[in-house]
């Protein structure tokens, strides 16, 4: 009997504490609509934010008239650079930069030498002009030796998509090598218009493997059968066709020469 007491007891009390249900309904936001006189709630659709890239030069006008430049030699100082660029306009400044260490900590005489001594070999800058025409201009030296050296020229802002028919992936690279060894690598494939090596950010070291650009998409043909044929500093070099290729493959990618399928990232 005092059993059936207790079990009773406890089915009052949790039967007093049931949960209560809601007693209002729940609304839910209709679809936006451009009609006129529509009496429901217009909810208009999020929209996407734009790109960190986009922001930058939404934030920066100076964006869409600075020309990056790449592979100039070590030796090169600021004032011959500006006066190479001179001539298609209004230079507003020249910012070098791809110092492995003391960017901007150090005095640039002593920078680019600590720069050398760790196996830097060529830099990159930031060319602004006064005007976009003027930039645009300027894209005509890529390409031009200088001092041994092939630049290479293009407008900071471009998001353009790279013409993979006209470029070959290379992996197996020494992590010294430069572009320009590679240029003269491929030179015998047809005219080669701009080449890229990968290198860490931090260090400026290669890491082993790169993109060539050809002039021609017939050239292509020619260098992918020169797979494991062409060499730099006794390394025998793979070549594959390009294909996309994200920017965490890029940072993984520590030993490029055993990749498979290697995917193109483009040229800049």
């Amino acid at each position: 009997r005092t059993r059936v007491a207790m079990s009773a007891n406890l089915a009052s009390l949790f039967e007093a504490h049931k949960p209560i249900k809601p007693q209002f309904e729940v609304v839910k936001a209709t679809k936006w609509k451009a009609a006129k006189g529509e009496s429901e709630e217009q909810v208009k659709p999020r929209e996407k934010p734009a790109s960190t890239k986009k922001r930058r030069r939404e934030a920066d006008p100076r964006e869409s008239r600075t020309v990056f430049v790449g592979n100039i030699p070590i030796s090169l100082p600021k004032k011959r650079l500006k006066q190479l660029f001179k001539k298609y306009g209004t230079v507003e400044s020249v910012r070098f930069r791809s110092m492995t260490i003391g960017e901007g900590d150090l005095p640039a005489r002593i920078a680019r030498k600590t720069h050398k001594q760790l196996g830097g070999n060529s830099l990159n800058a930031y060319v602004v002009f006064g005007s976009e025409e003027e930039a645009e201009k300027s894209l005509a030296l890529n390409g031009t030796g200088v001092e041994g050296r092939h630049l290479r020229v293009d407008l900071a802002h471009r998001t353009k998509e790279h013409e993979h028919r006209r470029s070959v992936f290379v992996g197996n690279l020494p992590f010294s090598a430069d572009e320009e060894a590679l240029r003269a690598a491929f030179e015998g494939c047809g005219d080669v218009e701009a080449v890229r090596i990968v290198r860490d950010t931090k260090t400026g070291v290669g890491k082993g493997f790169g993109f060539v650009l050809f002039a021609e998409r017939s050239s292509v043909v020619f260098a992918l059968k020169q797979n494991r044929k062409l060499e730099v500093d006794g390394r025998s070099l793979r070549v594959f066709k390009s294909r996309d290729m994200s920017q965490s493959e890029l940072g993984a990618s520590k030993y490029p020469g055993h990749l498979q399928q290697p995917r193109f990232a483009g040229i800049q």
